[in-house]
């Protein structure tokens, strides 16, 4: 909890992340809306925990730095998981999304994952 308002300021950036800049650092304007390109980011604040799921080189140029400048007791409870992630998108006709949900676990449920 402690840690919130060093990362407020890295996650405002991550949110607000434009990879198309000009030489100068400066956004540039698209000429169609599917010119820039987002990353696939998910942040989940509870009273006790934040969670970003974001591409790990973001994680690193954004978060890195901060948690390098904290207190070594602070460090000990924040990560950057070496995990990848990939986003999975299932369409489906007629099916309800509750149902997708389950089709898609049960084979997981069963083996045990």
């Amino acid at each position: 909890m402690q840690a919130y308002a060093h990362f407020l300021q890295p996650i405002s950036r991550l949110i607000l992340h434009n990879t198309n800049l000009d030489s100068e650092g400066e956004p540039i304007e698209p000429r169609r809306p599917w010119e820039y390109w987002h990353p696939l980011v998910n942040i989940s604040i509870a009273h006790n925990e934040c969670s970003i799921a974001c591409p790990r080189d973001l994680a690193v140029e954004l978060f890195a730095p901060v948690i390098s400048g904290l207190k070594p007791e602070l460090q000990k409870s924040i990560s950057i998981s070496k995990e990848d992630y990939s986003a999975i998108v299932i369409g489906g006709e007629g099916l309800e999304a509750g149902q997708r949900v389950l089709d898609l676990s049960s084979p997981l449920a069963l083996a045990k994952m």
